[in-house]
Formats: C-alpha cells, structure tokens, sequence
C-alpha cells in the first residue's frame, strides 16, 4: 500500500491496460466471457459432484414472440439501458453457445431465447427481464426437463 498526496492509504495494482473494444468486437468478447465463465463454473462444479445448468433466458428485446394484448407496452421500452444489450449481445450469446464448446465440457446447456414464441399469455411484466408467473412456470419446465 501507498499513500496518496492527500494521505489516504490506497492499494495499487500492476495490471494490464485494457484495449478498447467497439463494436462487434466488444460483444464478442463479452460472449466469450460468457463462455469461459461458464466453463470454469462447469468444472468448479463437477469436482464437487454438484450439477451445473446455465440458461440463457428469453429476453423481450430479442425474441420472435409476438406480445399478448396490452403487455409491449410493460414489457418494452424504446429507451430502455437493457435492450441494447440484448439486441447486440444476444445474438453472440446464441453463436457462442452453437459451437459446441459448452456441451463438449458437459455443460447443460438451455437456450431459453424462444421458450415463449407459442405463449400467447403474457409473459413479461416489466422492461427489463421480469416474467409473470406463466413465464416462470414455462422456464421452470424448461430446466427440469433438461435435468431429466
């Protein structure tokens, strides 16, 4: 530890500097990251005997679904900080996970993206990623039959 000019004490690190990322490049990085954590908790996991599923959950700013009457106007918000994210970053979540790299690990895998295209129910209840009941129970039975 240091001391700053002020006198306060304060850690100091030798780190890497970060490269700008932009862009594609950006989401691609943050899906690989994804990735990677997902496999480290995959191993994690296994040498504890313990079962490990990741999700990839349905998102109302990146899906085919259409919405039940009334719920686009809960459930999206054109000015929403959640749905550039999705709308970028879910597609490079989806090609991530189609590599086959989780699965080869043993990773039980869910793409939730379309888990409610057929719900004609709403299923969101707010703009950020909240589901009503009927979305939880329509998750729910997607992670019990992958563990099945």
């Amino acid at each position: 530890m240091r001391r700053s000019a002020e006198g306060n004490t304060r850690r100091t690190s030798n780190s890497p500097k970060l490269r700008t990322r932009e862009g594609a490049a950006l989401w691609q990085d943050i899906a690989r990251g994804w990735q990677q954590s997902s496999l480290l908790m995959q191993q994690m996991l296994a040498t504890r005997g313990a079962r490990y599923v990741h999700v990839l959950q349905p998102n109302q700013y990146f899906t085919t679904r259409p919405f039940a009457a009334g719920e686009a106007g809960v459930a999206l918000l054109a000015e929403s900080p959640f749905k550039p994210g999705a709308e970028q970053g879910y597609p490079e979540l989806e090609r991530v996970a189609a590599s086959g790299a989780l699965a080869k690990a043993g990773v039980t895998f869910v793409d939730g993206v379309h888990l409610f295209d057929a719900e004609r129910a709403a299923v969101y209840i707010d703009n950020c990623c909240h589901y009503t009941r009927r979305g939880y129970e329509i998750l729910a039975d997607a992670i019990a039959r992958a563990l099945m």
